[in-house]
């Protein structure tokens, strides 16, 4: 806001001062001249100040207005100057192989939080207030409660996407980017909102692995886990259809199918659901639940829902209300 208030503003700030310029100036041009030179030597001069100041005037301007442009994109355009900077001396995750990994041995599913606060800059209220949680292996935690209420920012803490404030977040006793480096594909997250690449089934389902068609008999089980079977059986190029850009040729509950099948497909360890079935209706979403209770003892699964089906067959449920744990129970 601040910088497009300058942007407005700073155009015609020299405009003005140019010409308040040139008038003090001929002021004070006229006031010497007409001084210690006699009037007709005098009017000359100020002649040539006057064409001089009106054709040096319009240069002027152009220069400070391209000024103005460069400062305002440097601002508009340093904060990927920064990160473009940061990187330079950022080690990038590396996942070791460009094939996927199916078995996660020595990753232990579990997820630790020690007196985590969180606020978003600009923000002095906490959107997460001393949380301190453990969920154990291949427990089923489910976290409800209403919007605002800091579900999402609690599951973004947990993945590392925005490190906490203070406190410890700690998956399989680490780091949660350390455990993605370490143990590539152990940890599967679905969000409200699939991002779909414009390819087919099969490419969205094993999205970042080069060869999926290498991996049909595990896209397969994926499948079968995210109730997507019929939609491929009923499509006239099964798993090498296309979704589109942004899978804007399916429809929302299969996008969000399709991202339930990308999260099955390395068989992760830990499962991370955000209203991953929001946009389903009643059968999908009843077949889903029952792929999470088969998931059950060899999967550790912490879900954000509303409906009462998703949740009611989980371990725990943690409700939420404004930035603290409220209650625990069933």
């Amino acid at each position: 806001a601040s910088v497009e208030a300058q942007r407005s503003l700073m155009p015609y700030i020299g405009k003005y001062v140019i010409e308040t310029s040139i008038v003090m100036g001929m002021i004070l041009v006229t006031g010497f001249q007409f001084t210690f030179n006699s009037p007709a030597e005098a009017a000359r001069n100020i002649a040539i100040f006057l064409a001089a100041g009106t054709r040096i005037a319009p240069a002027v301007l152009r220069i400070q207005q391209s000024m103005n442009q460069i400062k305002i994109g440097i601002s508009l355009g340093a904060p990927t100057l920064d990160l473009i900077e940061k990187s330079l001396f950022t080690t990038p995750l590396s996942l070791g192989s460009d094939s996927p990994k199916f078995s996660h041995d020595g990753f232990i599913p579990s997820v630790q939080l020690v007196n985590v606060n969180m606020s978003y800059i600009g923000n002095s209220k906490f959107s997460l207030e001393s949380i301190s949680l453990s969920i154990a292996p291949y427990e089923f935690v489910a976290i409800v409660g209403t919007s605002g209420s800091g579900k999402t920012t609690l599951v973004d803490a947990i993945l590392g996407i925005n490190p906490p404030t203070s406190g410890t977040v700690l998956i399989s006793g680490m780091n949660p980017l350390d455990a993605y480096d370490i143990y590539p594909g152990a940890v599967a997250y679905v969000p409200q909102e699939t991002a779909l690449i414009d390819g087919t089934v099969l490419e969205n389902i094993a999205a970042g692995y080069s060869a999926p068609e290498d991996f049909l008999k595990e896209v397969s089980v994926a499948i079968n886990g995210a109730a997507l079977g019929k939609f491929i059986n009923d499509s006239d190029y099964g798993l090498n259809t296309y979704v589109g850009e942004k899978g804007a040729s399916i429809s929302g509950g299969q996008r969000q199918r399709i991202g339930i099948a990308r999260a099955l497909f390395t068989r992760p360890k830990l499962l991370i659901l955000d209203e991953a079935t929001s946009a389903l209706d009643p059968e999908t979403e009843s077949m889903i639940s029952s792929t999470l209770l088969d998931l059950r003892g060899k999967c550790t699964i912490l879900a954000i829902a509303h409906r009462l089906s998703t949740i009611k067959n989980a371990d725990r449920i943690i409700y939420l209300r404004e930035g603290k744990l409220a209650q625990i129970g069933d």
